[in-house]
């Protein structure tokens, strides 16, 4: 659905990825390029951790929506 990168000034890097259901999500971890991918993570990373989270609510002033429409559905 979407995602969002954020990093530092230490080259720190955050990737946050949104997914519509863990069905959705369950099908990309067995994707056979992301496999690929996720195998060669140390050409491109020091490390990873991965974080698995549920969003259950979404409220604010309107000011962010354009960046999460896919979200508000």
């Amino acid at each position: 659905m979407g995602r969002k990168t954020w990093s530092d000034d230490d080259e720190n890097v955050a990737v946050v990825y949104y997914w519509k259901s863990m069905e959705a999500l369950a099908s990309f971890r067995e994707d056979s390029t992301h496999k690929l991918a996720k195998s060669r993570y140390a050409e491109w990373y020091a490390g990873y951790r991965i974080e698995i989270a549920e969003v259950n609510e979404i409220y604010g002033d309107g000011f962010f929506d354009s960046q999460f429409p896919a979200l508000l559905d």
